[in-house]
């Protein structure tokens, strides 16, 4: 079962810029803002995680709104900056204490135009070498859904991008808890058959040699071979991850700009080709 913590929570920023002047986003009226918190013109952000409970957090070493290069709020960087010590009081709350320097936040996936939003999804390993999912969300002047769980909500599965995915890739590369496994003989000539079929009509590919390995990437299937390699001689993009999925034959095939330590090839591997 999930651990969770959940929060809904609101937010209230107040910033001045030389070309905007002073901004606020709240459901309040400025003026009991000021009441409230003082000065309007002194940047603050507001964090209520009940009526009672209000914490007045920075959101810069300097206390400045990050503004894009059209004078707009960049809420991907505002976020990252909000959620830390959020997640650091859950964690605390849960018997957990770790260095907000330790979390990694990572963008969910959003549209290709500028929004008043920010999706994150993250983690932590404490001292114990346990992982903590984290996840979070502002939407304008709202802070919300500040989540911890103590599993995955979204393992990576073969076929399937996520931010969960994303980060569970990089947990796994820091933990790189698993036992250095190369690919069995009867694997390596599955992959080898799967990349030639993949590969062999494609000209921009075909004609470079290629060593594969084994990418220790558990999927929780024994049905799934998971490989990774590296093609001999491309200046770009040279290595490779992707699965076999021996029953359904739902595989894929990624290119990758750098070789993961999740990646496991024998010095002696062999070199392959598509001749």
């Amino acid at each position: 079962m999930l651990g969770v913590i959940i929060a809904s929570s609101a937010l209230i920023i107040s910033a001045i810029t030389p070309t905007l002047g002073v901004l606020w986003w709240s459901s309040h009226d400025p003026r009991e803002n000021q009441k409230m918190f003082g000065d309007p013109t002194t940047p603050r952000v507001v964090y209520e995680g009940s009526p009672s409970d209000k914490t007045l957090l920075p959101y810069t070493e300097n206390y400045n709104v990050p503004f894009d290069y059209e004078g707009r709020i960049d809420y991907d960087i505002l976020i990252k900056k909000l959620l830390p010590p959020l997640f650091q009081k859950k964690l605390h709350d849960m018997g957990v204490d770790v260095e907000t320097s330790h979390m990694v936040l990572l963008r969910g996936f959003q549209v290709a135009m500028y929004q008043e939003s920010s999706y994150q999804c993250g983690y932590v390993i404490d001292d114990d070498k346990q992982v903590y999912w984290l996840e979070g969300k502002i939407d304008k002047s709202r802070i919300y859904d500040v989540d911890v769980f103590a599993e995955n909500p979204m393992p990576c599965k073969p076929n399937y991008g996520s931010c969960w995915c994303e980060a569970q890739t990089l947990a796994e590369e820091e933990l790189l808890d698993f036992k250095k496994t190369p690919l069995t003989p009867i694997e390596e000539t599955i992959v080898v058959n799967y990349i030639y079929d993949y590969f062999k009509d494609n000209t921009n590919l075909n004609f470079y040699k290629y060593q594969v390995g084994r990418y220790h990437m558990d999927y929780g299937n024994n049905d799934v071979i998971s490989f990774c390699g590296v093609f001999d001689g491309k200046s770009r993009s040279n290595y490779f991850v992707g699965s076999v999925n021996l029953v359904t034959n739902d595989n894929d095939f990624g290119m990758e700009s750098r070789l993961s330590p999740l990646c496991i090839i024998p010095d002696d591997a062999k070199w392959n080709s598509f001749d």
